[in-house]
C-alpha cells in the first residue's frame, strides 16, 4: 500500500535521579541491587495535510547495549502505553536505541529512529536524559518519488526538458534522460520518478519549447522523502500566472511559510515596489533562497526579505519586463527541516 509521510516524531526519555519517591506519585522500582530506568515516551507527529490515518508511530522497540558489550537489554512499548521501567541494571554506562514502527508489537515499517550514548546508570539512582527521534535518513534508507509533470500542448507544441535534478548538498540525482523519455507531446505531460535516499531535496524543473513559439520555466521547491514511504506530487507548467506547483496537497511540506507585506501587483509608471518578508509558521528560519521565475536572486542566505523594484530587474539590468512573475522561498529551520512556497505579483505597464 502507497503510504504518503512527512512527519518528526519527538521522544523524550526522563531518568529520574532521585532515591524518593516522586512528586508525581510514581512508585519507583525495585532496582533488584542495580539502576533503573523510566522512559516516558511521547510522540509528537507533525501531519502532513492529508496524512493518511494509520500514519503514526503504534509501537517502539527499546534496546540498549553496556559498555561491557555483553549486559543488554530489548523490551517492546505498544501505544497507549506510554512509559517504561528498566530495573536491575547494572551500573555504567548504556547505550540506547529507540525505534519507531507505524504497526503494533515492533511490525510494519520502521519509521523513526534514534540512539543516545552514554547514560550513566548508579545503583539505585533513576537519571535524565532527552532525545529526539526523527524519520531515517541517510545511507541505506530509500523512499520513492513521482511529480506529474504537465503543459498546454498549445503553448508548448515540441517540449524540451533542460533540467530534471533533485539535490541536497553532496547528493545530487540528474533525471533528465528519464523525464524526458517519458514525455508526451500530444498530451503535454511528462513524470519525474524513482528511489531515492531518504532526506530533503531540492527538485529543480525546467521546460522549454525546442521549436516554434519561445517558452522558458523553471520550478523549484523542496522535497522530502522518508525511508520505506511513497512521496507523491504534480506540477503544472500551464498556469496564467506563470506557474503552478501543487506542493501543500501533495509535496507535503513539513511546515508551512508566511509571506508578509507582499503584494500581487506593481506598476512602472509609478515606479511601484515591495519588500517581500518571508517565515516558518513553526521554527525559526535559518537559511533562505529566493528565486523569481526559477532564477536564483538570493543576496544573502541569512535575510529573510527580499526587495523587488519594478525599476530594478536582478536578471537584466532595467525595468521589469512586463507580465507575470513568480516568487519563490526555501527555508530551512534549525532541525535541518526544509520547505518552499511560491507566491505571485504581475507588473504592470
Amino acid at each position: 500500500m502507497k503510504k504518503i509521510i512527512i512527519i518528526i516524531v519527538s521522544l523524550l526519555f526522563i531518568f529520574y535521579a532521585c532515591k524518593l519517591a516522586p512528586s508525581n506519585g510514581m512508585t519507583l522500582p525495585d532496582f533488584n541491587g542495580g539502576g533503573a530506568i523510566f522512559l516516558n515516551l511521547n510522540s509528537n507527529l507533525r501531519a502532513a495535510t492529508i496524512t493518511p490515518p494509520d500514519l503514526e508511530v503504534f509501537s517502539y522497540i527499546i534496546t540498549g547495549t553496556h559498555e561491557n558489550s555483553v549486559d543488554t537489554f530489548s523490551d517492546l512499548v505498544n501505544k497507549p502505553d506510554t512509559s517504561l521501567e528498566i530495573p536491575g541494571l547494572l551500573a555504567g554506562d548504556w547505550d540506547v536505541t529507540v525505534d519507531g514502527y507505524d504497526a503494533l508489537d515492533g511490525g510494519g515499517i520502521k519509521i523513526a529512529t534514534a540512539t543516545v550514548l552514554d547514560i550513566a546508570v548508579s545503583d539505585n539512582n533513576l537519571t535524565a536524559r532527552d532525545i529526539e527521534v526523527l524519520p531515517l535518513t541517510g545511507t541505506g534508507t530509500t523512499g520513492s518519488l513521482a511529480v506529474d509533470l504537465s503543459w498546454s500542448v498549445d503553448d508548448v507544441p515540441d517540449p524540451l526538458f533542460t533540467t530534471a535534478s533533485l539535490v541536497n548538498g553532496g547528493t545530487s540525482y540528474d533525471h533528465l534522460v528519464s523525464v524526458t523519455a517519458s514525455v508526451d507531446s500530444l498530451t503535454g505531460t511528462a513524470s519525474f520518478a524513482g528511489d531515492f535516499e531518504a532526506g530533503y531535496y531540492i527538485l529543480t524543473l525546467t521546460l522549454e519549447n525546442d521549436t516554434g513559439p519561445v517558452f522558458s520555466k523553471t520550478v523549484r521547491a523542496v522535497v522530502r522523502i522518508v525511508d520505506g514511504y511513497s512521496t507523491a506530487g504534480s506540477v503544472d507548467f500551464d498556469d496564467p500566472g506563470g506557474l503552478s506547483v501543487n506542493i501543500t496537497e501533495d509535496l507535503k511540506n513539513p511546515f508551512g511559510l508566511i509571506f508578509t507585506d507582499n503584494v500581487t501587483s506593481l506598476s512602472l509608471a509609478t515606479s511601484d515596489a515591495m519588500t517581500v518578508t518571508v517565515a516558518p509558521d513553526s521554527g525559526v528560519g535559518v537559511t533562505y533562497w529566493w528565486y523569481l521565475n526559477g532564477s536564483d536572486i538570493t543576496m544573502d542566505e541569512t535575510q529573510d526579505f527580499i526587495a523587488i523594484d519594478s525599476r530594478d530587474y536582478p536578471i537584466i539590468p532595467g525595468d521589469y519586463p512586463v507580465g507575470f512573475y513568480n516568487l519563490t522561498a526555501i527555508v530551512t529551520v534549525l532541525d535541518g527541516a526544509m520547505s518552499s512556497d511560491t507566491i505571485s505579483f504581475t507588473v504592470d505597464p
